[in-house]
């Protein structure tokens, strides 16, 4: 068997047969074979191929036959003719097993799943079975929550799967643990499902083989190592084996009475040999007793002493043999019937017969276009679910980008408002110290304009007792003088000379000052007193 996938990417797996056989093979021996799927989610084991619950899966049981074999209670076991309808059944348990998207894996199994093929193998020659089993068990990887980050329900899933896994791991220490001491140590097989399932494995009763799977990188280097000491020793534990579970069975096949399975009355069906010798006479005495040609020939002796007697003798046989013809001619005639009524009933099972094959070839064409449609919609379904998980990846990506994104926006809009508040803390700064230098500055122009007023309060005083000194002395004097000179000036124009009697003003340089309300005025010396003109 191989499976090939057309289209690439998420394309369905195709069945394809290769053409192995099995040659050791007793071919006078009846075999059925039988399929179950089950998976071991949180903790609780679930059927892949019950249909009668619907979508949402019911959980069942784990129970110990008489024989102290673990078996699941309830399970659906399908019977199959050839392997493309085990590859269908299991193509089915695939879809419905969990699967889930973590940041290490796109399509991780968030269950432990067993595929179970049972051969039940019946000897034609004997009454009795034999029955064998291999299970294809495929374990979950064990998660770190430091590298996937799960949360919720994802949490919850990666816990039960590594607590089943050291569980088994357990198990498989004490296991060894008795071995190497020759101990009788309790196993802890009931700690987990998985565990208590396949029990009758590790107690001898069938053989284990484990293939370890690893991811050959740096990052999973921890981890690598802890998996292959757990393989290598596994491969050292060795247990007693135990008596057979596929000896022949102890029980005959069922009798007529009983009630058959479709499988069971297809065996019992090619095996007319298993009569007893007292049923084959009683069906012979039926059919003879059925069957008559008349009366007994009887046994005839000629006197040749006694013709008259020899005449009755013959007469008789006469009469017998008569009533045989008669009797041959009445069976021929019921069986000319019979054949007749047999060829009506023959023709009518063929007539129903060929309607039979019709109807089947065209539900049989039917079921395959529904098959198609389902393994269709089956396809769209897988595509689709890849979609909305990788659609989901994409806007939990998007929605760390936004909120990226948000958080670097609210970190430039504090900054922003810290970077106003220091403005506002500046201005209003700024503010204060031009208040405060308008305060010094208006101090000291009323100090400067007080200081100018006083001095012009001097000079004034000053001047006015100049004026009364020149008005009280040369008023006489001056008059005539005053006088002559005007006339003078009239009459002959002369160089006008500009009256300087004071110097208002002394200047150091010739240094401008600038006005400015801002910039204080610089302190300005002492103005000295006019001095009087000779």
């Amino acid at each position: 068997m191989k499976t090939v996938k057309r289209g690439g990417g998420d394309a369905k797996n195709i069945y394809e047969n290769d053409g192995t056989k099995l040659r050791c093979v007793n071919e006078n021996n009846l075999y059925a074979v039988f399929i179950s799927y089950t998976e071991i989610y949180n903790n609780t084991v679930y059927d892949l191929l019950d249909e009668t619950a619907g979508k949402v899966l019911q959980a069942k049981i784990i129970r110990e036959d008489s024989q102290k074999r673990m078996y699941v209670n309830g399970v659906v076991e399908v019977e199959v003719k050839s392997a493309a309808e085990a590859f269908e059944l299991f193509c089915i348990g695939q879809k419905r097993k969990r699967m889930g998207h973590t940041i290490l894996n796109a399509e991780s199994s968030r269950s432990h799943s067993a595929f179970n093929i049972r051969v039940v193998q019946l000897q034609k020659d004997r009454s009795h079975s034999m029955v064998g089993q291999l299970s294809l068990v495929d374990l979950a990887g064990s998660e770190r929550c430091s590298r996937t980050q799960n949360t919720g329900m994802r949490l919850k899933e990666a816990s039960s799967i590594n607590n089943s896994l050291m569980s088994l791991r357990t198990c498989l220490e004490i296991l060894r643990e008795n071995q190497l001491n020759d101990a009788n140590k309790l196993v802890p097989y009931r700690d987990s499902r998985l565990t208590l399932l396949f029990k009758n494995y590790f107690e001898g009763e069938g053989n284990v083989r484990m293939i370890v799977c690893i991811n050959p990188s740096i990052e999973d280097c921890d981890e690598n190592l802890q998996v292959l000491k757990f393989a290598e020793m596994t491969q050292d534990v060795k247990t007693p084996k135990a008596e057979s579970r596929y000896a022949p069975s102890k029980y005959k096949t069922p009798s007529k009475t009983t009630k058959q399975t479709p499988s069971t009355q297809s065996l019992s069906s090619q095996t007319p040999s298993t009569r007893t010798p007292s049923t084959q006479t009683s069906a012979t005495s039926q059919v003879k007793k059925a069957i008559s040609f008349g009366p007994k020939i009887p046994s005839v002796k000629l006197n040749m002493e006694n013709p008259q007697e020899n005449v009755m003798v013959l007469d008789n046989l006469m009469k017998v043999l008569h009533a045989r013809r008669q009797k041959r001619e009445r069976n021929r005639q019921e069986l000319a019937m019979q054949e007749q009524h047999l060829r009506k009933r023959l023709v009518h099972i063929h007539q129903d017969s060929v309607l039979t094959k019709s109807e089947i070839r065209s539900l049989k064409a039917l079921l395959k276009k529904e098959k198609q449609a389902n393994r269709n919609l089956n396809t769209k379904i897988t595509n689709l679910d890849t979609s909305n998980e990788k659609l989901s990846a994409n806007n939990k990506e998007l929605q760390d980008t936004i909120r990226t994104l948000q958080n670097t926006i609210d970190e430039k809009n504090l900054r922003i408002n810290q970077d106003r508040l220091e403005r506002e803390k500046v201005r209003q700064k700024l503010i204060l110290q031009s208040e405060q230098m308008k305060q010094e500055l208006d101090e000291r122009l009323e100090q400067q304009r007080a200081r100018l007023q006083a001095a012009m309060r001097i000079k004034e005083t000053k001047i006015q007792k100049v004026k009364e000194i020149l008005k009280s002395d040369t008023m006489s004097a001056c008059a005539s003088e005053q006088e002559v000179k005007i006339v003078q000036e009239m009459a002959t124009p002369g160089t006008p000379v500009p009256a300087r009697r004071h110097r208002r003003l002394r200047s150091d340089s010739e240094v401008w000052l600038k006005y400015n309300v801002i910039y204080p005025v610089p302190r300005v010396a002492t103005i000295p007193e006019e001095e009087e003109i000779d």
